[in-house]
Formats: structure tokens, sequence, C-alpha cells
């Protein structure tokens, strides 16, 4: 076959020589004729012309013609090609699967990172100009507040003095009851974001229809107005072009909306579906810290450059506004807590510290892709030398090294097409599924598998195709065919390069595996230590839902009052419920809005002194009871006291401790607190335990709990404010699937226009608090076993081919006298060292890996001696079985059989 390839090869490329000769002299003879007919001028010029394009026209054809029987003739080459490597993969079922699986695991987890990374790390924001716009907040060291938002009063000095910026604003995400017309519409609780005019145009936002905010809209007495996405204006009102003029309720206000914003435009995030205005006018404090503040930087101009001008500009906030809040001291405020303006690129703000998960998942990530290249090669490796006599055969009858390599290329581009394929379904898969069940994400939206997935997945499906074409290339030496044949394939072992290069492999898989399996063991035991942990309250059997009362229905905060103790009253009769309690913050829950604000104790302390601040929370009287937060001293406020004038608060352990220095906290009962400078004292009835509310993983918090009817407005002193949107928390006698439904109903009896939002039990909020471990947990677990499992693999197979190899010398030490048992130890030792050497290399690979884990490791140390341990006697203990088994069924082959064989 290879001779008639080769003789048909011949036969085209003469006859293709001798045709175009004949066409050159052709040519040749009527570019003559022409010159001679043209100094002579006894020939026209046209005939001329025709008879030199006729023979240009066979010329062409004649290329056309050749260059169609080399395309068949190739064409024809690379089917046999195929053919053939088809085959010979087929004979190798087990070479075939391990190398496919191998790549589609590796292609298939490295684009479901890149997606990741791609989508929320490294794509700009869906803004123009995304690049230029820049997050503005504050940082208040002096009061351990790390983050402390814009003000109205520090909005104001900012945009009439700052030239670093073409436009900034502030927005608020809050919490609101929507209203629908439609009779079988129930109220919808959702997120709206209350923003100036402004920041519309910082963000270079674009409306589908009508128009966005003016000035004029956020004056006072301006007509109620909004912009909701399309999503709510195909769901509610017909389109988005019916939607405009339309009106919308909005916690009781009718708001007609002038723009609809398309699908894709997320912001805050891809749940905000309504955007209403709002203004400072005629603000006589600078405010409190609690507004979100996004700007857009001149062209050049450096984030740097336009923190250094926010900061030159600060000092002129007390000469604008004397006081933050009554009876406090712009001046000392700025003084005491050290206030600082922060500038941040708004894409950081935006992933809010999800970049370390995916650090670390890209980290792991690598790690895999490492092994899963080993492995690779060293299935390579091992398929090339058991090929080699076959090889020598094919060269010794006339095929050349090209050929050769050609065949090998066919074969790894099949493997790696295959791999690549199954990888990028793997892929998508994976990005789904993150996207769903993960923990939230941010910039979600964004992330899907379109073409640069599969870009990634043709990069290294390449990259694999590359590097199994180079290992096969690099042990294809066609001056060894002759060797080879002599020896008739009965050489005992193979060269020592190969051994070198294999037991390379094995030293970097074994490595590689003990650091990711090292790193999950940390994490595991973190989210031990994090079930471990006691939060401050009991979470069985205990529901929650969020419901909100609008100002049109419910005026006034008694007639507020009295809807929630009438709701507790008539909740707890449902069968099964023991208690039930309102709070205005669930502890771990993010749906709340978390209060922090200065409280000033009745201790000694000056009164210019700036106080500290503690999370300010209001609930009813049963709250403690229901939660179970353990009370230390005292009882909770009697709310029949509270109604007749009497001032009660209940404060947590740390408030104690911090102003009268009690770490007991038994001494404070009787004790004062305000929580504004000009307002009146509170009397601490009781003092509970600190609960964690920010993060399960941090230290418990300070709270002050005020009884929702004397809930004071820290701005306005003298008056008392309304907390319309409360959580209910109801506790049952043990499990009751049925209790959501039955609150539903039972709100609904009450008011049909509440809305019934976010039902959830508090064992789910602890869950969730705990997921960012969780999914580290997740994802560096899956990094580990997959690597393990590669790494084992690639071991198993180079020890399995090494003991092939060497199978005539075990027999005959056998044969001489030793022991099969010493012939299984003799190849277990040999496989010991060189994965002692990898355990080596894999703990020093570790200690530096391990500043990955730095940020997720809870209750033990990123570098844990305990967990390195185990981790290398597991890997140690594994790896043996796998050079064991080998070497087990080497040391019981008949020698006889072996030797006659050979």
């Amino acid at each position: 076959m290879m001779l008639g390839r080769l003789t048909r090869r011949l036969t085209y490329w003469l006859c293709f020589r001798t045709q175009q000769n004949d066409l050159r002299e052709e040519i040749e003879l009527h570019r003559e004729l022409l010159a001679d007919d043209l100094k002579r001028n006894g020939m026209p010029l046209d005939e001329a012309h025709v008879s030199a394009r006729r023979a240009m026209g066979h010329e062409t054809l004649m290329r056309e013609e050749a260059r169609s029987v080399w395309l068949a003739f190739g064409l024809e080459s690379v089917i046999k090609d195929v053919q053939h490597a088809v085959r010979s993969l087929a004979r190798a079922r087990a070479f075939s699967v391990a190398t496919i699986a191998t790549i589609a695991l590796a292609v298939g987890a490295g684009c479901a990172v890149f997606g990741l990374v791609d989508a929320v790390l490294l794509r700009p924001l869906p803004y123009p100009g995304g690049d230029r716009l820049v997050g503005l907040w504050h940082t208040m060291p002096g009061l351990n507040i790390e983050t402390a938002k814009q003000s109205p009063g520090t909005y104001t000095v900012y945009k009439g003095g700052a030239r670093s910026f073409e436009d900034m604003g502030i927005y608020v995400a809050l919490a609101a009851t929507l209203t629908y017309r439609q009779a079988d519409a129930a109220p919808e609780r959702v997120r709206v974001a209350w923003m100036t005019p402004s920041a519309f145009s910082v963000l270079g936002a674009r409306p589908l229809l009508g128009r966005l905010f003016i000035d004029a809209d956020a004056a006072p007495g301006a007509a109620p107005v909004a912009v909701i996405g399309e999503p709510l204006a195909n769901a509610h009102f017909g389109g988005a072009r019916a939607a405009i003029g339309q009106t919308i309720d909005v916690d009781g206000t009718l708001r007609e909306i002038v723009g609809v914003m398309p699908a894709a435009f997320a912001f805050p995030n891809a749940a905000t579906p309504v955007w209403a205005p709002f203004g400072f006018s005629n603000i006589s404090y600078a405010g409190s810290f609690g507004y979100d503040g996004i700007g857009r930087l001149r062209p050049g101009v450096t984030v740097a450059a336009a923190q250094h001008e926010l900061e030159q500009l600060l000092p002129r906030l007390p000469a604008r506004f004397a006081e933050v809040r009554p009876g406090v001291s712009t001046a000392n405020t700025i003084r005491q807590a050290r206030l600082a303006p922060v500038v941040h690129r708004m894409r950081d703000d935006v992933v809010a510290g999800f970049d370390r998960v995916l650090w670390l998942f890209a980290g792991t990530v690598a790690l895999l892709l490492a092994v899963a290249a080993s492995n690779v090669a060293s299935l390579m490796l091992v398929r090339i030398e058991s090929r080699q006599r076959e090889l020598a055969v094919r060269s010794a009858l006339g095929a050349d090294t090209w050929m050769v390599m050609r065949s090998l290329s066919v074969e790894a581009v099949l493997l790696a097409s295959v791999g690549g394929a199954v990888g990028l379904a793997l892929a998508i898969a994976a990005l789904q599924l993150i996207v769903r069940v993960g923990p939230q994400i941010p910039r979600a939206n964004e992330i899907h598998a379109g073409g640069v997935v599969t870009l990634a997945a043709a990069v290294l499906t390449a990259a694999f195709v590359l590097l199994s074409v180079a290992t096969g290339v690099s042990r294809v030496r066609p001056g060894d065919a002759m060797r080879i044949l002599r020896d008739g394939g009965r050489t005992g072992t193979a060269g020592r390069g190969a051994q070198r290069m294999r037991s390379a492999f094995v030293v970097a898989e074994v490595a590689l595996s003990l650091v990711l399996l090292a790193g999950s063991g940390v994490l595991a035991r973190s989210v031990v230590r994090l079930r471990n942990v006691q939060p401050g309250f009991d979470p069985t059997n205990t529901f929650t839902f969020w419901t909100f009362l609008p100002p049109a229905s419910y005026k006034g905060a008694p007639n507020v009052a009295r809807f929630y103790r009438e709701a507790i009253d008539h909740f707890q009769r449902l069968p099964g419920v023991t208690s039930v309690a309102t709070t205005n913050k669930l502890p771990l829950e993010i749906e709340g809005f978390p209060y922090e604000q200065l409280l000033w104790a009745d201790d000694g302390s000056p009164p210019t002194v700036l106080p500290p601040a503690f999370q300010n929370t209001t609930t009813s009287s049963g709250y403690f009871a229901t939660m179970r937060i353990p009370l230390v001293a005292g009882r909770s406020y009697d709310e029949a006291n509270v109604r007749r004038g009497a001032n009660e608060a209940v404060v947590s352990r740390g408030v104690i401790e911090h102003f009268w220095h009690d770490s007991t906290g038994r001494s404070g009962v009787g004790k004062r607190v305000r929580p504004a400078a000009n307002g009146p004292w509170f009397t601490i009835v009781g003092v509970v335990s600190d609960v964690r509310d920010s993060s399960i993983a941090r230290p418990p918090i300070s709270e002050v709990y005020f009884p929702e009817e004397t809930s004071v407005d820290a701005a306005n002193p003298t008056a008392q404010t309304t907390v319309r949107d409360m959580a209910f928390v109801v506790r049952t006698n043990g499990p009751q699937p049925g209790v959501p439904a039955m609150l539903a109903h039972e709100l609904h009896a009450l008011d049909p226009n509440l809305p019934f939002h976010r039902p959830a039990t508090m064992e789910q909020i602890v869950t969730d608090a705990r997921s960012e471990t969780t999914f580290a947990l997740a994802l560096l677990t899956f990094g580990a076993l997959a690597t393990l499992t590669l790494g084992i693999v690639g071991l198993y197979g180079v020890i399995a081919y090494v003991v092939t190899l060497r199978s005539k010398e075990i027999s005959l030490r056998i044969a001489l006298g030793l022991a099969p048992d010493a012939a299984t130890w003799m190849i277990v030792r040999q496989g010991e060292a060189i994965i002692g050497v990898g355990l080596v290399l894999g703990v020093c690979a570790f200690l530096a890996f391990a500043r990955l884990l730095e940020g997720f490791a809870f209750g033990v140390g990123a570098v844990d001696s305990l967990t390195i341990g185990v981790a290398t006697m597991g890997v140690l203990v594994i790896s043996t079985v796998a050079v064991w088994v080998p070497a087990r069924r080497a040391a019981r082959m008949d020698p006889a059989e072996v030797l006659s064989a050979s």
C-alpha cells in the first residue's frame, strides 16, 4: 500500500511537470509572435491579444486541473490517515478513553472558570466608558467603620466643587411594594432604586422608550414619576410602548411611568425593576452617610487624582453644614471619626469581594490544567513507546519521518477535538449550574457560554494538540528503526530519557494533587467550624417573611403599631405556632436595612466627644423570646408602658461593656442611652447576648433594640419615625411544612393588599450566610478530587507500563530465586521514591497556594500542619496502592511463560 501511494504520487508529479513545460513553450512562442507582429504592424493588435489570452487560458486551465488533482490526492491522503487513526485508537480503547476524559475535564473546568472570570472581573461594565466609572464612599477609622457611604452634605460639596468628574450622582436601593391594577396581580415587594437625576447621566444610560429623569422631577412638589424595566413593562403593562404614561403604585404613591429601560440595564443589580427620582434642597444638616455614590471621571483623570481632589474639598463641609445632625458637630465628626473620602473603580465595587472566590477557583483550575497536561503527556509517552515496533516497521517500508509525524498528529487532533467538544458541553452545563445554585454572584446576568468560552475551548484544545504532538515527535527517532527491528521488541526497559520524563510527570501530578487536597482540607475544617458557631440565636423551627404597610392605608405610627400587634395576636392562634414577633432587621439577612447610628450614654463622658456607633434595631417585645436570644439581665420592654409614654430600650452585652466596662452586662439595667444628641433618654430595661449579624464568620456585634412605638428619627429627635417595613418571625413546635401557606392566607385575610415577601426559614438564612465559604470549598474539592483522580490514573498507567517493560527482568529475578513479595516491594520502593519527591514539592507548593485561602479559613490557619499531614498521608496511601496493584500483578506472572514468549 505504501509503495502504491508513492508510485501514484511520482506519476502525478511527472505528468504535471511535462504539461507545465509544454505550456511554458507555447506561451513563450505566442509572446515572440506578438512582439514580431507589433514591430512589423503585420498583425492586428486584437488578434494578437486574443491569441495571447488563449495561451494564458490554457495555462489557467492547466493550473486549475493540477490544483484539483492535488486537492483530491491530498484529501484522499487525509481521509486515509483519519481512518487509520480511528482504527488505531479503537484498538487502544483504554488509552483513548483516558485521554479524551482528561482533556474533556480540563477543557470543561478551564472554560468554566474563564467564563466566570471574564464576565465578572475582566469584562468592562456594560455602560459607555465603563472604565471611567467610580464608586464614591468614605471610611471612618476613628469609629471603626470601614465603609461609610455618601451623605447629602458631602454629595452637595463634592458635586459643586469637584473638577475631576464629568458628573456624579447618588442612589439608595430600598425595598418597596408595587401594587398593580389587575385584580389577579398580588402586591409585590421589590427593590426600588431611588436616585438623583444625574445618576442616569453618569452611567450613560439610554431608555428603550420615553425619557429619563430631569432635575425638575426631583424638585419639591414635583409630580411623582418613575422609570421601569422592560420585563416589568411586558409583565404588567402590555409592553414598553403601552407602559409610557400609565401609573404604578410604589408604596402607596401613584407615579407616572415616563421611561422604560432595556432588559440588559442592571443597575444597581439585575433584580431592580423600578427607578424613582429624589433630590436635596434646603437641607440644614450634612445628614446620614447612607447613600451610594457614583461618578464619571474626566478623560485622563486618574483615580488617585480624583480622590486627592475630594480630600481637598472635604474641609469645606463644616462651613456649608455646621452639624451632621442636631447636636452633632460636623467639624468634630470629621476630626474624631477621621473621615476620609475613597474613590474606587466601580467594577471593583460591583464585584464586592467575590473576586477572592473566583481567583481561588482560577488557581485551582490552573493546577488542574497542569495535572491534565502532565497526564496527557505521560499517556502519549506510554502510547508512543508501546508503538515503537509498529513505527519502526512503517519506517522500514518507506514511511518517512513526516508521514509518521503526520499520523501521530492526526491521532492527537482526533483525541483533542473529541475531548474539547465534550469539555465545552461540560463548561456550558457547569456555568448554568453555578449561576443557578451558587451564592449570589455579581454580574450573574452577564455570565453565559458565548464566543469567549468557545474561543477558550478552541485554545485549550489546540494546546493539548500541540502538547500531544510535541510529546510524540520527541520520541520518534527514525535512526532507531533498525535497532528496534533487530532486537525484535525484546528490550527490557525503556530509555532513560523516557523514564525521566515519565517520572517528572508523576512528581508533578503527586505534588499538585497534594496542594489541592490540603486546600480542600483547610476549607472543610473551616466549614465544620462555621457550622459549630453559635450565631447567638436558635434558628430551628423558625419561619420568617417580610411585609410593608403603605402610608395611604396606615397613617401615623399608632396605626402601624396597632396593625403589627393585631397581626402577632392573629398568627399566634395558628396551630403549631408557639410565638410570633416582628423586627426590621433579621440577623445574617441581607433584606433588612442595617442602620448603625451614634449612641450617647449617660456615663459622664463629655458631650463634645463623639460616641461610638451601634446597630439600631426595631422589634416587638416578644422578639428575644421568639428568636431565643438569651436574656442576660432584666426584661424585654413592656409595650403597655411604652404606649403610656415610657422610653424603654434593650441593649446587648457589648454596649454595657463599652460604656460601663462590665463584661457580664448585668449592671446595665437602669442605665440610660439615647440615639440623638438632643433627643430623649431611654432607660435600659434588659440586656441580651450579642448576636452575629453581618457575617457568621465575624465576631458578634453589639446592638440597641427599640420598641416600634418609640423608634426615634436621629435627624429629628422630637419626632417619631414609623417603621413600616417589618419581618415577622414565627416559631413553631416542630417542622411545619404548611406554615408558609397558612401565614400568607392569614396575612391577606387581614389585608389583601399587603405583600408576602421573601419567605424563608432562619436555618436557610444561616446556611446562606455560610454560602461563600461553602461554595469555595465545593470548587476546591472538585478540583482536588479531579486532580487526585487524574494523578492516580497517570501514576497507575505509568507504573503499569514500566512493569510491563520490565516483565522479562522481573521474571528472571524470580526464576533466580527472588521471592514474589520481594519483587513486589522492589517495584513499590522505586515508585515510592518518585512519590516522595512529589510530596515534598507538594508541601512547598502548598505554602505558596495557602495565600489564596487566607480569606476563607475560619478557626484554622491557612497553613495548618494537621491538615497538611492528613493530606500528605492520604496522597501517599492512594499513590502506594496505585503502585502496588501493577507491581503485585507483575510478581504473580509465570516466569516460564514470560521467558518463553521473549
